[in-house]
């Protein structure tokens, strides 16, 4: 039988995972952000195991955070193997992370508002 390590959050890291998700954040994502905070690095493997998330979801989440700048990869070589593994970490600390996604919320919302304006100005 296999034996799964899974990491479940504390009441204060659901709470920050529901502020995350509510401001836009993938929840996988937000996932991570969290998984991360408590550790330096770790590989899509660990993101699995260690917060149950399928590999699939954990390497997509792990890609949109790259794109973000949120998380920069590490190649490191395996012992007496012919290739290499990825490890991940923060590229930047979790306040800038927080700060890029309230930017992103604002851009988002300024551009809502001018939509409905130019909405409102079709009709007269």
């Amino acid at each position: 039988m296999i034996k799964k390590s899974v990491r479940h959050f504390a009441e204060k890291e659901e709470k920050f995972l529901g502020l995350l998700i509510d401001a836009c954040v993938p929840k996988n994502v937000g996932k991570i952000i969290i998984f991360l905070s408590k550790k330096t690095d770790a590989t899509v493997n660990d993101f699995s195991r260690g917060i149950d998330l399928r590999q699939s979801d954990a390497s997509r989440a792990v890609n949109y955070m790259i794109e973000q700048g949120w998380l920069r990869s590490i190649q490191i070589p395996m012992e007496e193997k012919p290739y290499w593994f990825k490890k991940y970490e923060h590229a930047m600390p979790l306040t800038e992370i927080i700060e890029s996604i309230e930017k992103d919320n604002r851009n988002e919302a300024c551009d809502q508002i001018k939509l409905v304006r130019k909405i409102r100005d079709s009709f007269k």
